[in-house]
């Protein structure tokens, strides 16, 4: 009969922990879903900037590629206006 009693008293015990245990494990739930909202915002935060330099870097890469399609005839008029000069000061050689 003690046996039985013993037994009794341990399961009562038991059930008596179960109501604490659940209120840590909620507490430590909670607990992480903060630390999970935290990280997800920081992550959408990191992802908004790399979308934001991407962007940034292709318009200075659509600038780049404008500036180089430009550079040849920016050499050319700049090759014509030396020419220009050339012959402009060649021509005031002869005439002095």
């Amino acid at each position: 009969m003690q046996n039985i009693d013993d037994q009794i008293f341990e399961h009562k015990k038991t059930l008596a922990d179960i109501p604490v245990q659940l209120d840590s494990a909620r507490a430590e739930l909670e607990e992480k879903k903060n630390i999970l909202k935290v990280v997800t915002e920081e992550i959408e935060t990191l992802q908004k900037q790399r979308k934001d330099l991407e962007l940034e870097v292709q318009g200075e890469n659509d600038h780049m590629a404008k500036a180089k399609t430009k550079l040849p005839a920016v050499k050319t008029k700049r090759i014509h206006s030396l020419s220009l000069l050339k012959s402009m000061h060649q021509r005031k050689s002869v005439k002095n």
